[in-house]
């Protein structure tokens, strides 16, 4: 085999290398987004599926009406998932120029932007479900482009198995000896309840239409990160 030939499988793997730092953004974006979805559509987690799916089980008790909307929000996410992994497929079997993560990023924050713009327009609030599936979709591609940096400390979309991890090492007295990793984790715990909070205190502001702010942040975020990228050799 030549060294042309060894090229792509090289590039391609710089193109997946860990980037914290905009994991950790885009926690802050999970945040916001949930908060947003929470307080002001129908009471469901545009990302958090955990949270989804007991509404779910809580609505298969009898309480109906708890259980529409956030069914629609799981299944959203999985086709969102669905849709991303067909695409990082292709793409690996094509050799693409641009890498995975970045495509499906970009992805997130045009679905997220169309969300925001229906949204502002939806002063009847008649459009919750079109919404709801836009956000939903963003937030599968999202959680596979996350998984394709090999951040494992860092998911993005939950914090229980960050919390998990973080306060094992705690207990096992290694968090000072994997100090790298454990401040990854405390920065996206931080990280992602500073955007629930920032989201509940703008939604009564500026309403549901604020789903923009998370948006550019994947955007700008996918577009000047080093770590996405295409490398040439």
């Amino acid at each position: 085999m030549t060294l042309t030939e060894l090229r792509p499988a090289r590039a391609l793997r710089r193109r997946v290398l860990p980037d914290p730092v905009l994991l950790t953004v885009l926690s802050f974006g999970t945040g916001f987004v949930d908060a947003l979805t929470y307080l002001g559509l129908d009471h469901i987690f545009g990302a958090n599926m955990t949270g989804n799916l007991i509404l779910v089980g809580i609505g298969l008790t009898g309480d109906w009406e708890r259980l529409f909307h956030p069914l629609v929000a799981i299944l959203s996410f999985c086709a969102g998932s669905m849709l991303a992994g067909t695409c990082h497929r292709l793409m690996e079997a094509r050799k693409h120029g641009s890498p995975a993560p970045r495509t499906l990023f970009l992805t997130t924050g045009v679905l997220l932007a169309a969300s925001a713009v229906l949204a502002a327009m939806d002063t009847a609030r008649s459009l919750g479900l079109v919404i709801t599936v836009l956000i939903g979709v963003a937030m599968g591609c999202q959680g596979l482009a996350a998984r394709l940096l090999g951040v494992p400390e860092i998911n993005t979309l939950v914090v229980t198995s960050t919390l998990s991890q973080f306060f094992a090492e705690a207990g096992a007295g290694r968090i000072w000896r994997k100090r790298r990793i454990s401040t990854r984790q405390l920065a996206a715990i931080s990280s992602m309840l500073a955007g629930a909070v920032v989201g509940a205190v703008v939604l009564p502001i500026a309403g549901l239409a604020t789903i923009a702010v998370p948006s550019g942040l994947v955007v700008v975020m996918a577009l000047f990160s080093r770590r996405l990228e295409p490398k040439t050799t």
